[in-house]
This record gives structure tokens, sequence and C-alpha cells, in this order.
């Protein structure tokens, strides 16, 4: 659970997909496990069916929409440009 929690912090804003971190583990079984719990105490932000964002990523990341609405709409465009990240990232960010 740490080395995954370790990973999720790392990745900032770009989280890596589930699957292949898990399986990256010496244990992937262990580690789907280990990746559940940490999602049920709530370390890790479920975005969809294949990411999950760590929590005080999660945190930074509403606290940064929520000034950029306060200055009106945010758009696709406007998401990117405010986040420094590539439309990968955005849209799920968008769509949680």
């Amino acid at each position: 659970a740490g080395a995954l929690l370790a990973t999720y912090a790392a990745a900032g804003l770009e989280p890596p997909y589930d699957h292949p971190c898990w399986a990256a583990q010496p244990d992937p079984a262990l580690a789907a496990e280990a990746h559940r719990a940490l999602a049920e105490r709530g370390r890790l932000i479920r975005l969809n069916d294949r990411q999950h964002l760590h929590r005080q990523h999660a945190e930074r990341l509403v606290a940064t929409v929520r000034a950029a609405l306060a200055a009106g709409p945010l758009g696709v465009a406007a998401a990117k440009a405010t986040l420094g990240l590539p439309r990968k990232y955005v849209i799920p960010y968008l769509e949680w």
C-alpha cells in the first residue's frame, strides 16, 4: 500500500492507469487489494474506471478549479491552461 501511495503521490496530477501500476508491483494481486483498501479509506480518489488520484492532489485540483470558476466559465482550453495539463488529463478531471 505504501509503495502504491508513493507512486500516486509522485505522479501529481498525471496519475498512472491503475492496472499497469499494480502490474509493476512484485505481487500484482496483493497490489490490487491494497489499492482497493486505499480507495476505500479515501487515500486514493476514483476518477473513472481506470484511474485514481492521490487525495492531496485531488484536493489541490478541486481548489484550483473552484478558483478558476469564480472568474467565469471553465472550458477545456481554459482548464488546460489553468492546470498546465494536456487534454488527456483535463477531460477526465472535468468529467469527475
